[in-house]
């Protein structure tokens, strides 16, 4: 096990590196967006405190989608997807330790664009 925190303007992240899996324990700060980007493999999160938006694309638009504490969501691999947080917010994720990850172009310039 290998575990690795980060610490920035949006919050803190904890990776712990397992064996089969890549999880992370997150605090994000209302305001703040995170990831952009595709997994190779499915990626599953779950919401702690607060809340978030989840966006997503279907072939012809952006889908978004409110999370609340204790709701699991499972993004499907290969689908683009970008969290904003209107409010403080603790959330875990996990997904396969071998996963490919690949920035969005048009979610990284929206969340970078938007921060705080």
């Amino acid at each position: 096990m290998r575990m690795q925190t980060k610490e920035t303007d949006a919050g803190i992240l904890h990776d712990i590196t397992l064996s089969k899996y890549k999880v992370s324990t997150i605090f994000t700060k209302a305001g703040h967006y995170r990831w952009g980007k595709t997994y190779s493999e499915d990626k599953r999160c779950i919401i702690l405190s607060g809340k978030c938006i989840l966006t997503t694309e279907s072939e012809w638009e952006d889908i978004e989608v409110e999370i609340f504490p204790g709701e699991k969501t499972i993004i499907p691999a290969n689908t683009p997807n970008l969290f904003y947080f209107p409010e403080d917010t603790e959330m875990l994720e996990w997904f396969p330790r071998d996963a490919i990850t690949q920035k969005v172009e048009r979610y990284y310039a929206k969340k970078k664009a938007n921060n705080l």
